[in-house]
């Protein structure tokens, strides 16, 4: 039997040729496909019933409280807003979204989003249906009290005047949701109402100066009078703490450390503007004290006498760094913003915002870079620093996280904006809260229970509950109400 012949086959080169073409075709249409669905591109079927290829935009939708359901151009999306935001896919164009939650009223707002863009609806704050406010403080009442809250919002003061043979009083009140406490401190018998009060950084102190002076401990409810250097032909303006013990102050004709337990102050040489006056003359966070002051020097060209203004950080030895100056007067603020310190200065109608490393300035070594620069609505406005928000008075304000700025009208009564949450403001206006969302031009509008008339400037927004004051005639009483927002 003869034994097979083993015979070899060439291979079909073009196959093979063409076999790897359409694998390395099908890898490259995979990575397209995968691209394209990262750019926004979707598959839908049209109207005639014809797949297309559509570009898309992102939505991204989260509320306090979570929980609440998201409906998109009237159709329940099955979704609900979590802790972190919801993200839906969506068609480039006009859409309406609507988010509720029961025993909360209904958040709508029509909006347009374009090809590729993400639309932010991240913080929606959700208003109780029920707004009735619940007593939490009283303190007696009279026509010359005054009301102040902390920076941070964990304490109010209230200032009573001497009555009879009861001397002035401050009322410490902690604020908490779920628990405030009322202490009291009592001053002096001949205080008049103070015009002047500072705050140190944690918000254990406060200084309160009138006729007299007083440092506050808030901790213990401790009072302890104070005699700054205040000389015959000058008058204080303005003072803050450089640390707990040791203050910063600025009159009309100086500014002087004083050192609180030694009770000794050091002189400052500087000379202080005696008109066009900013907001503050001082200013301090956690690890940088300013002062504003004026320097006149021989103009270079003219010989004349030329003034500049100047903003410098001071140390507890009395050294201090200038870190801005300008030929025109101006307004500053100082925060923190993640790492770093944020100096704000606003005038010439012009926002900017300096980033920077405040703790190795006396080293030489470190400067601030002008981060971001807005146009103003008016020359030059006081300015609020509050954490991620930079607040202008006249209405405007920037996000520092987002670096975007939204102008809007200032219908605050006789006060301004304040932070209610990550990108929201809110603003105490008569017998309503107003609140403004920077991720909708809309403004939200809570009304006040029956019976109140007004908000003192000192309501505040604590952890997600308003505190607001009214005064109750018939028990001669004022008294502090909570409302859960």
């Amino acid at each position: 039997m003869a034994k097979p012949t083993n015979v070899s086959r060439k291979p079909n080169i073009g196959r093979v040729i063409l076999h790897e073409a359409l694998f390395a075709l099908a890898i490259a249409l995979f990575f397209v496909v995968l691209v394209m669905i990262a750019m926004g591109y979707r598959l839908r079927r049209s109207e005639s019933g014809l797949p297309v290829v559509e570009r898309t935009a992102l939505l991204r939708v989260g509320s306090y409280p979570t929980s609440a359901h998201i409906f998109l151009d009237g159709a329940d999306t099955s979704r609900k807003t979590t802790l972190s935001s919801q993200r839906l896919v969506i068609s480039a164009g006009s859409h309406s979204l609507k988010v509720t939650r029961d025993g909360y009223q209904t958040w709508q707002h029509d909006f347009t989003v374009a090809e590729a863009d993400i639309t932010w609806f991240d913080y929606i704050q959700l208003i109780p249906t029920d707004r009735s406010g619940d007593v939490v403080q009283s303190v007696p009442s009279t026509t010359e009290q005054a009301i102040w809250r902390s920076p941070l919002g964990e304490r109010a003061l209230v200032f009573t005047p001497a009555r009879k043979s009861d001397p002035a009083q401050i009322n410490i009140i902690s604020l908490s949701p779920s628990s405030t406490k009322n202490t009291v401190a009592n001053l002096t018998k001949d205080m008049t109402q103070p015009q002047l009060i500072a705050w140190a950084k944690d918000d254990g102190m406060a200084f309160l100066c009138a006729n007299e002076c007083f440092l506050l401990d808030l901790d213990h409810s401790r009072a302890t009078a104070v005699d700054l250097p205040i000389k015959r032909n000058e008058t204080l303006l303005d003072i803050a703490f450089i640390n707990t013990r040791t203050l910063i102050a600025a009159t009309s004709e100086r500014a002087f450390i004083y050192d609180t337990t030694t009770k000794t102050a050091q002189d400052l040489p500087v000379a202080m503007p005696n008109e066009n006056l900013p907001e503050h003359l001082v200013a301090a966070t956690s690890d940088l004290t300013l002062l504003y002051y004026i320097a006149t020097t021989p103009d270079s060209s003219t010989n004349a006498p030329k003034t500049t203004y100047h903003l410098a950080t001071v140390n507890t030895s009395g050294a201090y760094h200038d870190i801005y100056t300008d030929d025109t007067p101006f307004e500053f603020t100082a925060t923190h913003y993640l790492n770093d310190t944020v100096l704000v200065i606003a005038n010439r109608s012009r926002l900017k915002i300096y980033f920077g490393n405040a703790s190795s300035l006396f080293g030489g070594d470190s400067e601030f870079h002008l981060q971001d620069e807005y146009d103003l609505p008016t020359e030059r406005s006081p300015i609020i620093a509050d954490g991620r928000f930079i607040i202008v008075e006249n209405g405007f304000a920037v996000d520092l996280e987002r670096h975007t700025a939204a102008a809007f009208d200032n219908n605050c009564s006789g006060t301004t904006w304040q932070k209610l949450s990550n990108a929201q403001l809110y603003c105490p206006n008569n017998n309503e809260l107003l609140i403004k969302d920077f991720d909708d031009t809309n403004q939200m509008v809570i009304n006040l229970p029956d019976g109140v008339s007004a908000i003192s400037p000192a309501s505040l927004v604590n952890r997600r509950t308003l505190y607001y004051w009214t005064n109750e005639d018939s028990t001669n009483t004022l008294q502090l109400r909570q409302l859960k927002l």
